[in-house]
Formats: C-alpha cells, structure tokens, sequence
C-alpha cells in the first residue's frame, strides 16, 4: 500500500516505512524505526558556546552540537548522537559537572517524525537517516 500525506502523525500511525520527499527530491527512504533512532537532549548550560560545544562535542557518539540563544548566562544546546535513546543526558551531565557548570534545563528530547522530518530537510540529518531504497521494507 502507498499512502502519500503531509499529515505525519497519520504515517506514525499507519506505516513501517517513510519516503521523505521534498521538493521533488528523496531526501530519506528508511524504516521508520531508522529514522527516528537518533538520541537527541536539550540542555541548558551556565558556559559560553566557544567553550561547551567542544566539551559537548567529544561526548563518545555525539554527531552534532547546536547552540541557540543565550539567556541570562545559560546557553541552550541541542546533542544529537547516534546512541540509545536516553544515553546522552547522562554523559552531558557528566560533562558538566567535571566542568564545573551549573544547568538549567537537561532533557531527552523523542524523535517525532514531523522533527526527523524537520532535520533531514533542513540538511540537518544524521549519515544513517538516508538507505538505500532497496533496503527491506
């Protein structure tokens, strides 16, 4: 069965497999399992980007840092890796405490198709988010 929609709480709901499709381009074509497989957390740390995105950025796994705004000291950081879910906010809060640095905010952040979605056409996707589209359905 082919179900094509841009409702995609429908797809979570009804498929195994996503063609994600944007602007006439595949961008993914995966389980999805495999694209939401990506471990990302939210913290919000007492440091300045140029010296917590490289602490963060050594973390085993980690694929990407993201800084955002800075509000009143604390900096907000978004950490994608590749682990099991759940696995990060341990090793930031390591991370932080052997640096000394207080935290505000530090979260799991579940990968919901329409955020995967989000990523992979903002080219923000993980290597592994793409298959090959003869990979087992």
């Amino acid at each position: 069965m082919l179900l094509s929609t841009h409702i995609l709480p429908e797809v979570e709901l009804t498929c195994e497999r996503v063609l994600v499709i944007n602007e006439g381009r595949v961008f993914a074509d995966a389980r999805l399992d495999a694209l939401r497989s990506r471990d990302v957390a939210v913290a919000r740390i007492d440091a300045h980007p140029d010296q917590a995105r490289p602490a963060l950025e050594r973390i085993a796994g980690v694929s990407e840092v993201r800084c955002g705004a800075r509000v009143e000291g604390f900096t907000s950081f978004r950490v994608t890796g590749s682990g099991e879910h759940g696995a990060l906010c341990p090793k930031i809060y390591d991370v932080a405490r052997q640096q000394g640095w207080r935290l505000a905010e530090l979260r799991d952040d579940p990968q919901t198709l329409e955020s995967v979605f989000r990523s992979i056409v903002e080219g923000r996707a993980t290597a592994g988010a793409s298959t090959e589209a003869g990979a087992a359905a």
